[in-house]
């Protein structure tokens, strides 16, 4: 798609579940964009049971009510939009002033067919939300996924999170949208259909939005282990999906199991190998964690454990993953 002289009008559709702590600040970001006023709308599908929908109603939002998977809610704000831009944000975002005329100045061609940008963790966080931002953006704790990954030029990228990422609405009905029974990473099966397809993903370093990072080990767990499940299952759909990151966690867990199974039972030399296996595993990550924290020694233990928590729930969710598609 490519811009003419005015701006388009956008969509921002935001799937929304008891979200009162967040809702808020979510929206009086977006209505305080540098972006006229009359030239977006903003629908949100909501199935909360607190007061999420109360606060919505402050704004002049587009509220529906939807009980369904956030893959789905997303469809349907679709189906319902009058912008010929969809923008994606997560109701634990919040946009920047110039997020949305950032996103649609990207579009400057028509083989352009998403545009996203960094979600960064916010100042405010918890000191578990910060660690897991940090693991999240490293090549150490995410492999180079592109989730919260940052890069500071343009560029074009294998997948756009829907926690900030915008595509033309002629091109999302093209390709069938979201599939619906996947959840969460239907983004991510999203993204390779819209590049087969034949349109490019750009990413645009100044489209930013601050995502809330999950900042119980819990959630964190769940999140990652939800991942790593449904990366089998996209893998299944699209082999080039799968990629030998996205195994790696696995095989190393199952290796160091055996190898401490064995050492536990004193067979020979494998005492040796798992005192190998555990420098080699927590030496960069220990040196990685001195690095980027520089003299705030007093996170470095928690953002260890948080490395080894989303390596763990990754691990376990793939084989999960694996045992789903055995059966």
């Amino acid at each position: 798609m490519k811009l003419g002289t005015e701006e388009p009008f956008v969509s921002i559709i935001i799937p929304t579940h008891n979200s009162e702590k967040t809702i808020e600040k979510c929206l009086e970001s977006i209505f305080n964009i540098n972006y006229p006023r009359e030239k977006f709308e903003v629908i949100l599908i909501d199935d909360s049971s607190d007061s999420t929908p109360i606060i919505a109603q402050r704004f002049p939002v587009v509220l529906y009510t939807l009980k369904a998977k956030p893959g789905k809610k997303r469809n349907f704000g679709v189906k319902n939009a009058k912008g010929t831009i969809i923008a994606f944000i997560d109701d634990d975002c919040f946009v920047t002033k110039d997020w949305l005329y950032e996103i649609v100045r990207s579009f400057r061609s028509p083989d352009i067919g998403s545009v996203g940008g960094p979600n960064l963790t916010p100042p405010d966080d918890k000191l578990l939300g910060k660690c897991l931002g940090i693991v999240l953006s490293s090549n150490i704790g995410s492999g180079g996924l592109r989730y919260a990954r940052i890069y500071n030029e343009e560029r074009f990228v294998d997948h756009n999170p829907t926690c900030n990422c915008a595509v033309v609405k002629k091109y999302f009905q093209e390709v069938g949208g979201f599939r619906e029974d996947i959840w969460p990473s239907e983004d991510v099966e999203f993204d390779i259909r819209l590049r087969k397809a034949g349109y490019k993903l750009l990413y645009n370093p100044r489209a930013i939005v601050w995502h809330k990072r999950k900042d119980t080990f819990k959630d964190i767990f769940k999140m990652i282990f939800r991942y790593g499940r449904n990366r089998v299952k996209i893998s299944r759909i699209h082999r080039e999906a799968l990629k030998p990151i996205h195994v790696l966690p696995s095989v190393a867990f199952l290796l160091y199991c055996f190898s401490l199974t064995l050492a536990f039972l004193q067979v020979k030399h494998f005492f040796e190998l798992s005192t190998l296996l555990t420098i080699t595993y927590f030496a960069p990550i220990f040196i990685y964690s001195i690095r980027v924290i520089k003299r705030k020694l007093s996170m470095l233990p928690l953002l260890i454990v948080t490395f080894c928590l989303v390596h763990l729930a990754w691990a376990l969710g793939f084989i999960i993953g694996v045992l789903d598609e055995i059966k």
